[in-house]
């Protein structure tokens, strides 16, 4: 009889799984020591059917138990952070205590530090609370350029420190109204001052990179040293606004109404005022170095000693204006002979 090899299990029969089962007939030519080596070889096949099943099931039963386990834990975690959120909103509301309502603004903070997809959800609250807030000291009666109390300038502060690209949220102040308050050296970067309302406001010094600040009023607003590299001033209202020193690089003022502003010494390369009125405005000793001042307004404004060195003032009207040491090498838009006619230059005024 031809012996049939296996290539698993012992002995003789080590089965290959490509060779079929044995046939009773073949069985039966086996000698009894064959068949219960065959016997054996079944059994412990089957063993290891049951033994890898056994596995199988228990490590899927253990990654169920583990996903339960993690959606269970997330349920509790977003109940707990749901709670922590309604608590300090109530407490936000609080218009007995000052202490509970800075207490719910940092505990907002924080939540949002813990919960990074709730975090421009907070920012929209806390700026509803700036928006609302402010207002009163706004409209109330008020001492000289008084001082918001600190509940809004720690929601400020939160927004501030949040209001970065890692963080994106937004800072949301469209039509604040902040007439003559102090706000000095606030950081009101990327925020959104639209159609603001900040009339004689103190900002000397303050942070306003990048902020969106279309059809603003700033009406005589004290603008000192502050940076406004950038800011989007579009349509605002400037006028006989203080921005002395200001750095203003890049900044949009495309059709704002500047007429008798100071801005002396100022940095404001690159600026575009296409469209600007700058009636009777101040700027000597400022730096508008590539400025575009397309069909600007400059009659009778002061560029004593400014620079305008690459500008372009195409159909700008400079009739009146002082150009006493200005330096215009390089402006486009413009005939020196025309310049000379109608605005008032000297020997230092440079072509």
């Amino acid at each position: 009889m031809k012996r049939i090899m296996f290539t698993a299990g012992r002995g003789p029969f080590r089965r290959r799984s490509s060779i079929p089962a044995l046939t009773a007939e073949e069985v039966a030519t086996l000698t009894p020591k064959d068949r219960e080596e065959l016997r054996y070889q079944q059994v412990q096949g089957r063993l290891q059917v049951v033994s890898t099943l056994t596995v199988v099931l228990g490590v899927v039963f253990t990654a169920l138990g583990l996903i339960y386990t993690a959606r269970t834990l997330e349920a509790i975690q977003q109940a707990q952070i749901t709670d922590r959120y309604a608590k300090s909103v109530e407490q936000l509301g609080n218009k007995d205590s000052l202490d509970s309502r800075i207490g719910a603004i940092y505990a907002l903070e924080r939540l949002a530090t813990d919960s990074a997809r709730d975090g421009e959800t907070i920012a929209e609250v806390l700026s509803a609370f700036v928006r609302e807030h402010i207002r009163k000291y706004a409209q109330g009666k008020r001492e000289a350029a008084p001082v918001p109390e600190s509940d809004v300038l720690a929601a400020l502060s939160v927004l501030a420190r949040r209001l970065n690209p890692a963080h994106k949220w937004s800072m949301d102040l469209q039509g604040l109204d902040a007439h003559g308050l102090d706000l000095n050296g606030l950081d009101l970067r990327r925020a959104d001052l639209n159609h603001a309302r900040m009339s004689d406001v103190h900002l000397e010094g303050a942070r306003l990179e990048q902020a969106r600040l279309e059809q603003a009023d700033l009406t005589k607003s004290h603008l000192g040293n502050v940076h406004l590299d950038g800011a989007d001033l579009r349509g605002a209202r400037l006028i006989e606004a203080y921005a002395g020193g200001g750095a203003l690089p890049g900044a949009d003022l495309r059709d704002a109404y500047l007429g008798e502003a100071h801005i002396k010494g100022a940095d404001m390369r690159r600026v575009r005022l296409d469209g600007a009125d700058l009636n009777g405005a101040v700027l000597s000793g400022s730096d508008l170095t590539g400025a575009t001042v397309t069909g600007a307004d400059l009659t009778g404004a002061d560029l004593t000693d400014v620079k305008l060195i690459n500008a372009h003032l195409d159909d700008a009207n400079l009739i009146g204006a002082f150009l006493y040491g200005t330096d215009l090498r390089g402006v486009t838009g413009i005939d020196p002979a025309e310049v000379r006619r109608i605005a008032k230059t000297n020997a230092t005024t440079r072509f």
